[in-house]
């Protein structure tokens, strides 16, 4: 049992002072104040955050928790993203996905690492698919790995990408529909999670599909939205038609991305050309590899892409100007909704415990997951198996 004292509560909606009761994996109950009879206060761990900002935890929706990479030979491939970064990040629920190297990076391996998060203490699921076609299932389709595995909860496809294998009409429009019956057999969202590239068609290849068929534009989530200003444009425009949007925190020129926009930026843009708030999300692409270039633009190393969401958090509060209350619904309740959490990505009662402790500076104070602390005064208190 655990109780939150005297929080400043954004549930991401701003609640005011309010006491959290967490009982077992569960927000049990928020009020102005709440007193436990005595024989409660043994079993209670009660925390009292005057001043502090309690939030619904961070969910990345777009990360390779196995590695990715591989694209400059064997020894490129990065290694699995540890527990305690995911808790250092602020994420208590994320996203896994395969990326380019499908010859060493299996679905099967992919599953695995989603299920040894869960038991390591944070939510996850998984998207099947990759940047190549035809996907690699477990159990011969797509829409039946979606109803057997629970962790399988939509697919993924790449576009307007020399990686890619180019998708035809046929192709994407096959996978749409089987993850659209998939999710419907499932009582999941059924999400197409799409890589964009800069490539010459940039999102007509989605928009052929919602010109000639029944797929909704709904269905489709791009991501890598802001890694060029021309991707951001097209983007916005296909937001503003009813699509959904996937913000980048790798792809920033402060990482190498020369020509990319950083994500805080590329969320206010996409606002001020009239995008609905609740299309927009931000996500990490943690687990990429980031190319190193010297000055004539050879590729002299390559980096691991951070979990970086905090940082677009903080700096559409503290740069932008964002309130509290503004920027969250991108790093939480938003993706909940996208993604058919009823019980991730809020404060209320009823809701799974996951929660963060910001000071006042938005630095992460204190970790929740499941009801579990797993940082406490800025410390990580869980590891994973094999740290």
């Amino acid at each position: 049992m655990l109780l939150l004292k005297n929080a400043t509560v954004y549930a991401p909606e701003h609640l005011g002072k309010k006491d959290v009761l967490v009982i077992g994996e569960k927000i049990f109950k928020i009020a102005d104040s709440i007193d436990l009879p005595a024989e409660w206060l043994e079993d209670a761990d009660v925390i009292d955050l005057e001043n502090r900002a309690l939030v619904p935890g961070f969910m990345d929706k777009h990360v390779h928790i196995t590695g990715a990479g591989g694209a400059g030979g064997p020894e490129n491939r990065p290694p699995y993203i540890p527990l305690s970064e995911f808790i250092k990040g602020g994420i208590t629920s994320v996203g896994g996905l395969a990326g380019v190297d499908r010859v060493s990076r299996s679905t099967e391996d992919l599953l695995l690492r989603v299920k040894a998060l869960k038991a390591e203490g944070i939510f996850a699921w998984m998207y099947i698919g990759s940047v190549h076609q035809p996907i690699q299932t477990l159990t011969g389709s797509v829409h039946t790995d979606m109803v057997l595995i629970e962790e399988i909860l939509g697919s993924k496809i790449a576009i307007s990408d020399h990686r890619s294998s180019i998708p035809t009409f046929e192709e994407i429009a096959k996978i749409a529909s089987a993850t659209r019956l998939g999710g419907m057999l499932s009582k999941k969202t059924g999400i197409v999670h799409v890589h964009m590239g800069e490539g010459k068609t940039l999102f007509n290849p989605l928009l052929e599909i919602v010109e000639k068929t029944d797929i909704p534009i709904s269905q489709f989530s791009p991501t890598h939205v802001n890694r060029a200003q021309r991707v951001l444009d097209a983007g916005i425009e296909f937001a503003l038609a009813g699509g959904r949007i996937d913000m980048s925190s790798v792809t920033t020129p402060d990482l190498g991305f020369t020509g990319g926009v950083r994500s805080s930026k590329a969320v206010v843009k996409a606002l001020g050309a009239g995008v609905d708030p609740k299309l927009i999300t931000v996500s990490s692409d943690g687990g990429s590899t980031i190319p190193r270039y010297d000055a004539s633009g050879k590729v002299i190393g390559r980096g691991i892409a951070p979990l970086g969401i905090i940082a677009e958090f903080k700096a559409l509060v503290l740069e932008e100007g964002y309130d509290i209350s503004q920027a969250l619904p991108f790093f939480t309740s938003n993706i909940a909704s996208e993604m058919g959490f009823a019980h991730k990505g809020k404060i209320l009662a009823g809701a799974d415990a996951d929660l963060l402790v910001l000071d006042s500076e938005y630095n992460l104070e204190y970790v929740i997951a499941g009801g579990k602390k797993l940082m406490a005064a800025g410390k990580v208190l869980k590891k994973g198996t094999f740290e």
